[in-house]
């Protein structure tokens, strides 16, 4: 699988489905399912880091232009002569998150590492018992240094 290392709090975003679009300087041909990984720094207190954390689907590359960088969801143009991508980020899935040292660029994830969750739970008790054991260890508190 590929993956890609995401700092917080773009990953949290794109897990919750609020973040539309990865930004990045240079361009890709891969489409389709991609890992997102959780960077392992900066540490932010009460975020995940340094695991992988959700699924998504690359759909289409668009280079970021003065002309439509407001329907890439972005506040600013790209500076003159700055090289800017917008990766569109669909279908995002839920898995069982786990330890990952993050690469720059595109890397290979071993795939038989990945499980989906389901969408959801029957009841709130199951829904934080999946959060207690999967996602709380890799909640970074800053008293556990």
């Amino acid at each position: 699988m590929k993956a890609i290392s995401i700092r917080q709090p773009w990953a949290h975003l794109i897990w919750l489905e609020e973040k539309h679009y990865e930004y990045r300087s240079w361009s890709t041909d891969h489409r389709g399912d991609l890992l997102v990984c959780v960077s392992a720094n900066p540490k932010i207190e009460g975020a995940v880091s340094g695991c992988a954390l959700c699924l998504v689907k690359i759909t289409d590359v668009i280079r970021v232009t003065r002309k439509n960088y407001i329907d890439l969801e972005l506040d600013e143009p790209p500076a003159r002569g700055e090289m800017l991508y917008a990766w569109k980020i669909e279908d995002v899935r839920t898995i069982k998150p786990f330890p990952v040292k993050g690469k720059l660029h595109l890397y290979d994830v071993d795939d038989a590492l990945i499980e989906c969750e389901p969408d959801s739970y029957e009841t709130d008790e199951e829904a934080e018992a999946w959060f207690n054991t999967y996602i709380a260890p890799y909640v970074y508190r800053k008293n556990q240094e």
